[in-house]
Protein backbone atom coordinates (compact mmCIF):
# COMPACT_ATOMS: atom_id res chain seq x y z
CA UNK A 1 0.00 0.00 0.00
CA UNK A 2 3.07 2.32 0.95
CA UNK A 3 4.38 1.79 -2.63
CA UNK A 4 1.09 2.57 -4.45
CA UNK A 5 0.80 5.76 -2.23
CA UNK A 6 4.60 6.74 -3.34
CA UNK A 7 3.80 6.06 -6.54
CA UNK A 8 0.99 8.11 -6.92
CA UNK A 9 2.68 11.26 -5.49
CA UNK A 10 5.46 10.85 -7.62
CA UNK A 11 3.32 10.81 -10.77
CA UNK A 12 1.03 13.86 -9.02
CA UNK A 13 4.81 15.30 -8.43
CA UNK A 14 5.47 14.92 -12.29
CA UNK A 15 1.97 15.84 -13.25
CA UNK A 16 2.86 19.38 -11.54
CA UNK A 17 6.15 19.88 -12.81
CA UNK A 18 4.85 18.95 -16.51
CA UNK A 19 1.60 21.71 -16.00
CA UNK A 20 4.16 24.05 -14.46
CA UNK A 21 6.44 23.84 -17.31
CA UNK A 22 3.35 24.10 -19.58
CA UNK A 23 2.34 27.15 -18.25
CA UNK A 24 5.79 28.77 -18.77
CA UNK A 25 5.90 28.13 -22.05
CA UNK A 26 2.10 28.94 -22.83
CA UNK A 27 3.26 32.31 -20.97
CA UNK A 28 6.30 33.09 -22.85
CA UNK A 29 5.62 31.79 -26.53
CA UNK A 30 4.19 35.37 -27.40
CA UNK A 31 7.55 37.24 -26.83
CA UNK A 32 9.47 34.28 -28.11
CA UNK A 33 9.87 36.13 -31.55
CA UNK A 34 11.35 39.54 -29.86
CA UNK A 35 13.66 37.60 -27.82
CA UNK A 36 15.06 35.44 -30.48
CA UNK A 37 15.41 38.71 -32.08
CA UNK A 38 17.17 40.30 -29.51
CA UNK A 39 19.49 37.05 -28.99
CA UNK A 40 20.66 37.10 -32.72
CA UNK A 41 20.89 41.12 -32.58
CA UNK A 42 23.49 40.24 -29.47
CA UNK A 43 25.33 37.03 -31.06
CA UNK A 44 24.77 38.44 -34.99
CA UNK A 45 26.15 42.01 -34.66
CA UNK A 46 27.82 43.19 -37.49
CA UNK A 47 29.67 46.63 -36.85
CA UNK A 48 28.65 49.44 -39.21
CA UNK A 49 31.51 50.01 -41.87
CA UNK A 50 33.52 52.69 -41.56
CA UNK A 51 32.83 55.44 -44.34
CA UNK A 52 34.60 58.70 -45.17
CA UNK A 53 31.45 60.62 -44.95
CA UNK A 54 31.86 64.28 -44.71
CA UNK A 55 30.49 66.38 -41.63
CA UNK A 56 28.30 67.69 -43.64
CA UNK A 57 27.16 64.60 -44.67
CA UNK A 58 26.82 63.06 -41.36
CA UNK A 59 24.87 66.32 -40.15
CA UNK A 60 22.41 65.52 -42.47
CA UNK A 61 22.11 62.22 -41.42
CA UNK A 62 21.45 63.15 -37.59
CA UNK A 63 18.81 66.04 -38.42
CA UNK A 64 16.87 66.71 -35.11
CA UNK A 65 15.12 69.57 -32.88
CA UNK A 66 17.92 71.42 -30.44
CA UNK A 67 16.14 73.31 -27.97
CA UNK A 68 18.70 76.30 -25.27
CA UNK A 69 21.67 74.45 -27.46
CA UNK A 70 20.65 70.74 -26.36
CA UNK A 71 19.63 67.68 -28.85
CA UNK A 72 16.39 67.28 -27.78
CA UNK A 73 16.23 63.42 -28.56
CA UNK A 74 19.52 62.44 -27.19
CA UNK A 75 20.47 65.24 -24.54
CA UNK A 76 23.85 65.97 -26.09
CA UNK A 77 25.23 69.67 -26.52
CA UNK A 78 24.69 70.56 -29.44
CA UNK A 79 27.96 72.18 -30.47
CA UNK A 80 30.40 71.91 -33.07
CA UNK A 81 31.24 67.80 -34.01
CA UNK A 82 27.76 66.66 -32.21
CA UNK A 83 26.53 64.95 -35.31
CA UNK A 84 29.73 63.11 -35.77
CA UNK A 85 29.09 62.12 -31.43
CA UNK A 86 25.52 61.21 -32.18
CA UNK A 87 26.00 59.03 -35.65
CA UNK A 88 28.75 57.08 -33.84
CA UNK A 89 28.24 56.61 -30.47
CA UNK A 90 24.01 56.20 -30.68
CA UNK A 91 24.22 53.19 -32.59
CA UNK A 92 25.04 51.21 -29.55
CA UNK A 93 24.62 53.08 -26.52
CA UNK A 94 22.49 55.78 -25.15
CA UNK A 95 24.06 59.39 -25.55
CA UNK A 96 23.08 59.27 -21.37
CA UNK A 97 26.27 57.51 -21.14
CA UNK A 98 28.34 60.40 -22.38
CA UNK A 99 26.42 63.08 -20.83
CA UNK A 100 26.49 61.85 -17.21
CA UNK A 101 30.23 61.14 -17.74
CA UNK A 102 32.97 63.56 -17.65
CA UNK A 103 36.65 63.28 -17.89
CA UNK A 104 39.83 64.20 -20.04
CA UNK A 105 40.84 63.99 -23.73
CA UNK A 106 42.78 61.28 -22.92
CA UNK A 107 40.13 59.57 -20.78
CA UNK A 108 37.83 59.63 -24.07
CA UNK A 109 40.54 58.22 -25.29
CA UNK A 110 40.63 55.44 -23.26
CA UNK A 111 37.21 54.60 -23.61
CA UNK A 112 36.79 54.09 -27.49
CA UNK A 113 39.96 51.97 -26.88
CA UNK A 114 38.46 49.87 -24.67
CA UNK A 115 35.23 50.05 -26.60
CA UNK A 116 37.04 48.66 -29.34
CA UNK A 117 39.23 46.11 -28.07
CA UNK A 118 35.88 44.61 -26.65
CA UNK A 119 32.52 46.08 -27.37
CA UNK A 120 33.16 45.28 -31.04
CA UNK A 121 33.59 49.63 -31.97
CA UNK A 122 34.95 50.03 -35.26
CA UNK A 123 37.63 51.91 -36.55
CA UNK A 124 36.37 55.77 -36.25
CA UNK A 125 39.15 56.88 -38.80
CA UNK A 126 39.24 60.38 -39.13
CA UNK A 127 35.76 60.94 -37.05
CA UNK A 128 37.80 60.19 -33.99
CA UNK A 129 39.38 63.33 -34.18
CA UNK A 130 36.09 65.09 -34.16
CA UNK A 131 34.43 62.73 -31.53
CA UNK A 132 37.41 63.74 -29.52
CA UNK A 133 37.69 67.50 -29.84
CA UNK A 134 33.57 67.52 -28.78
CA UNK A 135 34.05 65.43 -25.78
CA UNK A 136 36.74 67.33 -24.69
CA UNK A 137 35.21 70.71 -25.35
CA UNK A 138 31.85 69.38 -24.20
CA UNK A 139 32.46 66.89 -21.42
CA UNK A 140 35.77 67.32 -19.55
CA UNK A 141 36.13 66.94 -16.17
CA UNK A 142 35.11 69.62 -13.58
CA UNK A 143 36.50 70.24 -10.76
CA UNK A 144 33.67 70.64 -8.17
CA UNK A 145 33.35 69.70 -4.57
CA UNK A 146 31.16 67.19 -3.13
CA UNK A 147 28.31 69.74 -3.76
CA UNK A 148 27.59 73.57 -4.86
CA UNK A 149 27.28 76.15 -2.28
CA UNK A 150 23.90 77.07 -0.53
CA UNK A 151 22.87 80.00 -2.22
CA UNK A 152 20.47 81.78 0.60
CA UNK A 153 18.42 84.61 0.18
CA UNK A 154 17.60 85.44 3.41
CA UNK A 155 17.90 83.49 6.88
CA UNK A 156 15.76 83.09 8.87
CA UNK A 157 15.96 82.31 13.13
CA UNK A 158 14.12 79.20 14.21
CA UNK A 159 11.69 79.72 17.22
CA UNK A 160 11.78 77.39 20.68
Amino acid sequence: MKDNNRKILQLVRYAFSLVGLLLVVSFLLPFHKQILESYQSIMYYEAPVATKQSVSEVAKEAKSAIINGIDVETGLIAAEGFEVVKINCTRCHSAQLVVQNKGSREHWKEMIRWMQKTQGLWDLGANEVIILDYLEKNYASENVGRRAPLKVKEWYMLEN
